[in-house]
């Protein structure tokens, strides 16, 4: 009984470090939200998201909503 419920731990443990490794992969050529409950593109801290092409600044989306295109601090 206890080897069974080690097994179903160590199984358990590693089912969720694979999930957590894919979690915080972005791959550049598509991803698959399918089975994510809540997909999403952005920052969970309290930064603006700053989004560049070809080493230029294109965009902002400021941490209080705000969106700026070729402005880096937009205002309303």
């Amino acid at each position: 009984m206890n080897i069974k419920l080690n097994k179903i731990a160590f199984l358990l443990l590693i089912l969720g470090a694979a999930t957590v490794s894919q979690a915080q992969n972005w791959s550049l050529s598509g991803n698959n939200l399918n089975g994510v409950s809540t997909p999403k593109l952005g920052s969970t801290d309290n930064f603006d998201f700053k989004f560049f092409t070809n080493d230029q600044f294109r965009m902002n989306l400021t941490k209080t909503g705000w969106l700026g295109l070729n402005i880096d601090q937009p205002r309303g």
